[in-house]
């Protein structure tokens, strides 16, 4: 998020507003698409890890791209994108 501020000095955004995003990220990714509460029961840390992480990356894609200008989104997805991939040890 801090280089989108590279792009326009008007995209910045509070430690504090990333840290609600990540609190709310952490309840609504506690249930389901239907909003019926997940079992813990035979669930694995990697997978509700995985999960959370698939949840936060979308909430905050959502969220940032309503505050962006519209010539800016595409650049905002393919940042995403590679940071994703480099996460995964599919690009350098």
């Amino acid at each position: 998020l801090n280089d989108l501020a590279r792009i326009d000095p008007m995209y910045q955004f509070s430690l504090q507003w990333y840290n609600d995003l990540f609190k709310a990220s952490i309840d609504d990714s506690k249930t389901g698409s239907k909003g019926k509460k997940r079992s813990k029961a035979g669930g694995s840390l990697s997978k509700r890890i995985r999960e959370l992480n698939n949840h936060h990356t979308e909430s905050v894609y959502k969220t940032v791209c309503q505050s962006l200008f519209e010539r800016h989104k595409l650049l905002f997805s393919f940042q995403i994108c590679t940071a994703i991939l480099k996460q995964d040890g599919k690009i350098n």
